[in-house]
């Protein structure tokens, strides 16, 4: 009979996935157990740190020799990747976690990036648009590949170079470089020839590759601008809203050193930025509050995360934001109490909360990862696609088996006798005393081979010891 046979343990991939509105956030993780081994992707549960710290889950899809025979290692399946334009609070601040390692370097080093970006947007005249886009590729390339070996400037540049091509605004990388160097570097003017900008060019070419990868090759970005013009044009005429305008124009642009564009909808960001906007000036107050979430599918729940993005923003630092240098601090302190205690009396669901119990900040470091360069990497847009196609490849990685039972005839050979005993010396002549019963000095006597001697007993008797009759 065939022994037992046991399927290949794949590392369990999972990422965070979102539809359009923000809604049905699911871990996505190759379907092995049998539970469902029919689906080969399935929305359940993250598996335990002490499941994916077992060296089983660590390999890259292979097996042994020893527990397969001389078969060769099974290759990866490969993974796929979808994309995913919001993600949960609770992935971000786990991806920071495990990326950075000092909080503050990384968001001095993101503000670094962004003011970069607003500063090139500035010196080009690239719109708004393009704006938003390229700090939401720098947000995505950072939660991936964290405190790496790359300058934040040369981040910045290529996820602008990025941006610049998905919106139509096309700028070459040398005249970015060139313009982020004339600025820092203001007493040597360069122009976008010269030849100190040909290896920073590749560098940023070769990073767009990482900045694609990171959004998943998927170039759908809201624009925060959008939403809030058409909220104040449903309830302000062009006069009432020219103040209020203005205030959330500029908030518009200081939201992007949060990561609220990518876990918030763009009407959640709309809705969250005139209502600050409104509470700070004091304007249009009653008329922001008549404005129907419904109409717009956004939860209330939403909107209270964007205000205290927003507001841990400009407590924390004020002077590193447009709108924050234009109010006094106790302004945005007094506000943010007012959202606390909205939030208390809203209860457990005030906040929108992962659906899955994810990892504690302990177990993160013990989980065995899959770098992107150690496997193969396929990038889906349509998730029902991607059910179809690994229903129809995971078929492939199925080992098979069939139990047959033999019958073999055996001979059975004669049966051996047990060897004899060692001689020792008694059985030798030499000494003195009655080795055979009646048989003389020194002779065998009747004490054979056989166990008995003359007197009738066994040779184990204990007259065979030298005991007297």
């Amino acid at each position: 009979m065939a022994p037992n046979a046991t399927a290949p343990v794949w590392p369990v991939a999972y990422q965070l996935h979102q539809d359009d509105q923000g809604r049905n956030i699911a871990w996505l993780t190759r379907a092995d157990s049998p539970e469902s081994p029919d689906s080969p992707l399935t929305p359940v549960s993250p598996p335990s740190p002490e499941s994916m710290a077992s060296p089983a889950a660590g390999q890259a899809g292979q097996t042994s020799g020893s527990q397969n025979g001389d078969r060769p290692a099974i290759p990866h399946p490969g993974r796929v990747i979808l994309s995913r334009r919001y993600v949960a609070e609770e992935y971000i601040d786990r991806a920071l976690l495990l990326g950075w390692t000092d909080p503050a370097k990384e968001i001095s080093r993101r503000f670094e990036g962004v003011d970069l970006i607003y500063s090139l947007v500035i010196e080009f005249g690239i719109p708004d648009k393009t704006y938003d886009a390229a700090c939401i590729f720098f947000h995505r390339i950072r939660l991936i590949h964290g405190d790496k070996d790359f300058l934040t400037q040369d981040i910045a540049i290529a996820c602008l170079f990025v941006a610049c091509k998905s919106e139509d605004t096309l700028k070459k990388s040398r005249e970015l470089l060139c313009a982020a160097y004339n600025m820092r570097m203001p007493n040597d003017i360069r122009t976008p020839d010269d030849k100190i900008f040909d290896k920073p060019s590749q560098n940023i070419i070769a990073l767009e590759r990482l900045v694609l990868e990171a959004i998943a090759f998927d170039f759908r970005v809201h624009y925060s601008q959008e939403a809030i013009v058409k909220l104040l044009k449903k309830i302000l005429t062009q006069e009432e809203a020219d103040y209020i305008w203005d205030i959330a124009y500029d908030m518009s642009h200081d939201l992007y050193k949060t990561y609220m564009p990518i876990k918030v909808t763009k009407y959640g960001i709309g809705f969250a930025v005139v209502e600050l906007a409104s509470r700070l000036t004091g304007e249009h107050t009653e008329k922001v509050k008549s404005l129907s979430l419904k109409e717009f599918s956004v939860p209330r729940m939403r909107v209270r995360q964007g205000l205290l993005d927003l507001l841990n923003l400009y407590t924390q630092h004020p002077k590193q934001t447009k709108v924050g240098r234009r109010f006094d601090l106790d302004k945005f302190i007094q506000i943010k109490i007012e959202v606390n205690k909205e939030i208390e009396e809203a209860g457990p669901n005030a906040l929108p909360k992962s659906p899955w119990v994810l990892p504690t900040n302990e177990d993160l470091h013990s989980i065995p990862t899959t770098g992107y360069g150690q496997v193969t990497n396929r990038f889906v847009f349509d998730t029902d696609e991607a059910y179809r196609e690994q229903g129809i490849v995971q078929q492939h990685f199925n080992d098979e088996y069939e139990e047959v039972e033999i019958e073999v005839e055996e001979e059975i050979g004669e049966l051996s006798h047990p060897p004899d005993r060692p001689h020792d010396r008694r059985d030798h002549g030499g000494r003195g005393g009655y080795r055979g019963g009646r048989g003389g000095r020194g002779h065998r006597g009747g004490h054979g081979r056989h166990g008995r001697d003359d007197w009738g007993g066994h040779r184990n008797d204990h007259r065979r010891r030298g005991a007297p009759y």
